[in-house]
């Protein structure tokens, strides 16, 4: 299976900042890709005129995976934090499962959008006002993780 992510990371240059990603991931018991492979043309510097654009777009579809989990819970019967109460176990609590990683910052299978740099799936004002102030030490790193089986739930199943 391919898992596809975009990583905001700090960095001189790409492959700088594709050692550190693949420090973090490689130190990650959860994702345990088999492989890691980085895409240069996926990627960008916070220099390049297309950096804002891209990373409000992962952000955005970052939310978009929220915004989908909320409602496969709602439809679901899920309105309420009461109503987890009872929750069985199976494709209910493996969604707020995921709802929960996609929230607190903690990477998963499922994190389209990581920023390696705080450690969350946020990006703060001051880190926000870092990259305008040093655009050419921040990158997006595009890359896709490879593992034969799926061993952590996924949106994708």
């Amino acid at each position: 299976m391919i898992f596809p992510h975009t990583i905001l990371v700090s960095g001189k240059d790409f492959a700088t900042c594709c050692q550190q990603v693949r420090g973090f991931l490689q130190g990650n018991k959860v994702l345990d890709y088999e492989s890691l492979e980085f895409i240069e043309a996926g990627s960008c510097c916070g220099a390049d005129p297309n950096f804002c654009r891209r990373l409000n777009a992962v952000i955005k579809r970052h939310r978009q995976n929220i915004v989908f989990l909320v409602n496969e819970l709602n439809q679901m019967g899920f309105h309420s934090v009461d109503d987890i109460q009872n929750m069985e176990q199976g494709y209910p609590s493996k969604v707020l499962h995921i709802l929960g990683h996609l929230l607190d910052g903690y990477v998963c299978v499922d994190s389209r959008f990581y920023n390696l740099v705080d450690h969350g799936h946020q990006v703060p004002p001051a880190t926000i006002a870092s990259i305008k102030k040093l655009p050419q030490l921040y990158w997006l790193i595009r890359l896709n993780g490879h593992r034969a089986s799926n061993l952590e739930a996924s949106l994708r199943e």
